[in-house]
């Protein structure tokens, strides 16, 4: 990840170059830059928290509730529960704080 957002990095312009060239701004390139880093950033922060995924089908069970019900209350769809619980694929971090919010408050 350091390496990425190092790469990344070293893509903004320069001072001297937004000046010279304004259109770096006028066509969200820095911008994009910038996205581009907390994307990164936010992926990571997400890749720190994925060893407990595994744990979110056993947390489910504990509450003797189906995918279909979790997916009710918490508002994230079965399919994508299911893939996280499975580790296949890509999740946001929006739908894991969801689960795991209320996994926690349920005692699971």
């Amino acid at each position: 990840m350091e390496n990425l957002i190092k790469e990344l990095n070293n893509l903004r312009p320069t001072k001297e170059q937004v000046r010279d060239k304004p259109a770096y701004y006028a066509f969200g390139y820095v911008d994009a830059i910038n996205s581009a880093i907390e994307v990164v950033k936010n992926n990571a922060v997400l890749r720190s928290v994925m060893p407990s995924l595994h744990l979110f089908k056993e947390r489910r069970d504990k509450l003797n509730l189906t995918l279909r019900q979790v997916a009710k209350i918490t508002h994230v769809s079965a399919a994508t529960i299911s893939r996280i619980e499975r580790g296949e694929g890509e999740c946001s971090y929006h739908n894991v704080v969801q689960l795991d919010d209320f996994y926690c408050r349920n005692g699971a």
